[in-house]
């Protein structure tokens, strides 16, 4: 994997450090959750290196629950797509989501009433199919989002998003990440 420790954090960090030091803390996360029998203890020192480099936070263990939906035969996910409704609280957001098709692709779109929305869903004929619920805390490094989600008899989960409005900049700051 390459990765490099660095010991201070410079004035001026590059681009590609964010990347690197991301790159750092997941892999020592997901390699502590895979060798360990208790999980949880992880998250703390994640979470102290990432606000030591300086993340912001979005939000803290706020509770989500996503409701999935898809034609009843399934033609969504055949298609590589998902279409989702979900509720947050404390936050009170409440959004629509679509997903796919391919990883790069997610719209997200902010509703008032996810009972509504669920109920034009179902008289469009889509179904649900799965319900999910999840802690979910976000966070800020450079064009980085960390999202770490812990989900009941599933598990501790992380996820880095690249934030960026041109396409054109996803391979570079995906080589980034990754160096």
């Amino acid at each position: 994997l390459r990765v490099a420790v660095m010991d201070e954090l410079s004035d001026m960090p590059e681009k590609r450090d964010y990347g690197s030091w991301l790159h750092e803390i997941l892999y020592r996360y997901h390699a502590h959750l895979r060798d360990n029998d208790t999980p949880l203890p992880a998250r703390a020192p994640l979470l102290a290196r990432l606000h030591a480099l300086g993340c912001e936070t979005m939000l803290e263990d706020n509770r989500e629950e996503d409701c999935y939906f898809d034609y009843p035969d399934g033609s969504l996910a055949r298609a590589d797509q998902s279409l989702c409704i979900r509720t947050m609280s404390p936050s009170g957001i409440k959004l629509l989501i679509l997903k796919g098709p391919g990883a790069d692709r997610c719209e997200a779109t902010r509703i008032e009433d996810a009972d509504k929305a669920c109920s034009i869903f179902t008289a469009l004929g889509y179904r649900p199919w799965l319900r999910l619920t999840k802690l979910r805390s976000i966070y800020f490094l450079g064009p980085y989002h960390i999202t770490l989600d812990s989900l009941a008899g599933l598990g501790e989960f992380a996820e880095i998003a690249i934030m960026t409005d041109h396409e054109a900049d996803l391979p570079r700051l995906r080589g980034e990440l990754l160096a």
